[in-house]
C-alpha cells in the first residue's frame, strides 16, 4: 500500500509540474522514439523497473523490513565493486578509488 501511495503521489506531483510548465518557456517535451530498438529499450526498462518493485514487495513476505533495508543499503557498495571488476577486464571505464566515498558507503551499510 505504501509503494502504491508513493506512485500515486509522484504521478500527481508530475502532472501538476507538467501542466504548470506547459505554459512557460521551460515546457517539457519528451524525446520521440525513432527506432524500434528505442521502443524496445523503453519497454524493457519499464518491465525491469516494475519487476524490481514487485520482487522487493514479494521479498518482504519472507524477510523483515530491517534485513530488506540492509540489503538495499549495500547496493552502492556492490555497484562500486562490480564497476571496478568490470574495469579490470576493460568492460567499464576505470574510475579512481576515493577512500572517502568507500568509507561513506561502508558507514551507510553499518
Amino acid at each position: 500500500a505504501l509503494t502504491a501511495m508513493q506512485q500515486v503521489i509522484s504521478f500527481l506531483v508530475f502532472a501538476i509540474f507538467f501542466s504548470v510548465a506547459y505554459f512557460t518557456p521551460y515546457k517539457y517535451t519528451p524525446k520521440p522514439l525513432n527506432t524500434w530498438f528505442e521502443v524496445f529499450c523503453v519497454v524493457v526498462f519499464g518491465c525491469v523497473f516494475a519487476l524490481n518493485i514487485a520482487l522487493n514487495n514479494f521479498s518482504l513476505g519472507y524477510i523483515s523490513i530491517a534485513v530488506n533495508l540492509i540489503i538495499r543499503s549495500c547496493l552502492p557498495l556492490s555497484t562500486f565493486l562490480s564497476q571496478q571488476a568490470l574495469a579490470l577486464v576493460n568492460l567499464y571505464p576505470f574510475k579512481p578509488c576515493r577512500w572517502k566515498e568507500i568509507t561513506l558507503m561502508v558507514i551507510g551499510v553499518v
